[in-house]
């Protein structure tokens, strides 16, 4: 890849974790991976036929088992806001500046392959070829944490749909539970963009984009997020579907409590406060 191909991010493509943060940590340079396990899982998959939900039966889902793509933003604005959100002696109102600041970069980068259409304009001073969005995106935060990523999505994307999905994780088994679920009924053919900081164990981010696919979201969903755990990226690749994670860090490991290590600890109470 040459060097004005792509130098604001390192790219992988459905390695094992481990491998991905090997790599990031290793080149400077844009670079395109592919591992053979991804490869041979797509060669063997076996579609399955599901109903795309219960709203809309006429619909069926055919599902393929996809690699999941890593997208680690490597830029110094980026990595500035996320030293000042790893610091635990942030305030919760430097800590939400940063949050957007950050989700600026990270919104930017998952919206790089937003589809678009011509539009032909004219200046003060002659007429010239642009481009605009071919269809409004959707945005999606992952209650509660993902509404501190909202702001900056709506400033880039300021015609997009709000859709909002409520997954809580039970502090005991770390599974997750849907408790609200507002979105377009039918998604076929949108542009989604899931925001939610912290890709920890994974389960919340696959019950989100699960709804989306149920949805009938086909294309690639993009997931813009700020941390992601090995252990979430692998939990996502298991699933099949057709992701792009766009991450700042991928950090070392999950500890006994599932929290992202080194991490920023809990984004939502960092933003919010304490929810009791």
């Amino acid at each position: 890849m040459h060097r004005g191909d792509d130098d604001l991010v390192w790219h992988h493509a459905a390695h094992p974790p481990h491998f991905v943060e090997q790599r990031a940590s290793k080149f400077a340079l844009a670079t395109s991976v592919r591992s053979h396990d991804s490869h041979d899982r797509n060669a063997s998959s076996h579609p399955e036929m599901s109903h795309v939900g219960s709203h809309q039966p006429h619909l069926l889902r055919k599902y393929v088992a996809m690699p999941v793509q890593v997208t680690v933003v490597d830029h110094p604005v980026a990595q500035e806001a996320l030293t000042n959100l790893r610091d635990q002696n942030t305030s919760n109102q430097i800590f939400r500046a940063e949050m957007r600041r950050l989700s600026l970069v990270v919104v930017t980068e998952a919206t790089r392959r937003i589809p678009t259409s011509a539009r032909r304009v004219t200046t003060p001073l002659a007429t010239t070829d642009g481009v605009q969005l071919a269809s409004r995106p959707v945005l999606v935060p992952i209650l509660r944490a993902g509404l501190g990523m909202l702001p900056a999505a709506m400033e880039l994307l300021p015609d997009a749909d709000i859709a909002v999905v409520g997954v809580q994780r039970d502090e005991e088994t770390h599974a997750p539970s849907e408790y609200v679920a507002k979105l377009p009924t039918n998604l076929r053919g949108r542009t989604c963009v899931v925001l939610d900081p912290m890709l920890a164990t994974g389960g919340s981010l696959a019950h989100g984009c699960k709804i989306l696919v149920d949805r009938g979201a086909s294309d690639t969903i993009f997931i813009a997020c700020v941390l992601a755990a090995p252990e979430g990226i692998k939990h996502l690749e298991s699933t099949g579907m057709n992701l792009h994670i766009i991450t700042a860090s991928i950090d070392s490991h999950l500890n006994e409590r599932a929290f992202i290590v080194p991490g920023l600890g809990d984004a939502g109470d960092r933003q919010f406060g304490p929810p009791n």
